[in-house]
């Protein structure tokens, strides 16, 4: 349940920050380096949007799309930290960060 909020999340302000910029989503798509299917399957919640496809699509729009303190994440930066999440259910996303042991 708590997953697909987040999912539902990243995709309502990824539609908001599409409308705002008005570029056709082939052409953010194209800027972002991501196939255009990758950017409908995340508006449609079909798909996880991982820390890396987060920061190319804040890179193509210019506007923040991860709002770390409303995700219940830590700060980092995807192009130098690679961490492992996982979720409470098991398997992996990019969604609670693991404990540090």
């Amino acid at each position: 349940m708590r997953e697909a909020r987040f999912v539902r999340i990243i995709g309502r302000r990824l539609d908001r920050l599409i409308a705002k910029d008005g570029r056709p989503v082939i052409q953010i798509a194209k800027r972002a380096n991501l196939a255009p299917q990758t950017i409908h399957n995340i508006l449609e919640g079909k798909t996880w949007c991982d820390a890396p496809t987060i920061w190319r699509l804040e890179n193509a729009l210019e506007e923040r799309l991860w709002v770390n303190d409303s995700l219940e994440v830590e700060e980092a930066d995807p192009r130098t930290l690679t961490p492992r999440y996982r979720r409470p259910g098991g398997g992996t996303s990019p969604i609670v960060p693991e404990k540090p042991q």
